[in-house]
């Protein structure tokens, strides 16, 4: 049995790896490339989550309010977690949902970061303890896909 791990600068091979260890292995990578966007249209959606495959080949799950984004992280592990300004769905704050995962203990380790083309909303976003985020303008940046690959890594 072969199986392969890795990202885009490399990739590792595990050959005649028991069924349970390659199993295991898959499991952690996959983890490690997991991405959960928070709050976006479908448009954003469909085009973000495309991007985070070609550019960095991530996996990207989608969820639409405060509830789903906690339930999410509490259900499931995730590299970094993409929190819209705006929630499309409800129009809620997206800063408001990095306070409350970074508020809570169980959640609180996990990346958070801003997609925000306003520089007052980053700042605040910051000061609730996400990453420095980015706007959608800067998504074709390639600064923008370094930094995301470093979660992965």
């Amino acid at each position: 049995m072969a199986l392969r791990v890795g990202g885009a600068a490399a990739d590792v091979v595990f050959c005649n790896a028991s069924e349970g260890l390659a199993e295991k292995l898959r499991i952690i990578a996959a983890m490690k490339r997991k991405i959960l966007a928070v709050g976006n249209c479908t448009f954003d959606h469909v085009s973000l989550t495309r991007l985070l495959r070609e550019k960095i080949r991530a996996e990207v799950v989608a969820v639409h309010s405060h509830k789903q984004a906690v339930d999410a992280l509490r259900g499931d592990q995730f590299a970094v977690v993409l929190v819209n300004r705006k929630l499309h769905a409800d129009h809620s704050d997206g800063v408001d949902l990095i306070r409350q995962i970074k508020s809570d203990a169980q959640l609180a380790a996990t990346p958070v970061i801003l997609l925000s083309n306003y520089r007052e909303s980053q700042q605040q976003a910051v000061e609730a303890g996400a990453e420095p985020g980015f706007g959608k303008d800067d998504l074709y940046r390639p600064e923008v896909w370094e930094r995301l690959r470093a979660f992965l890594a």
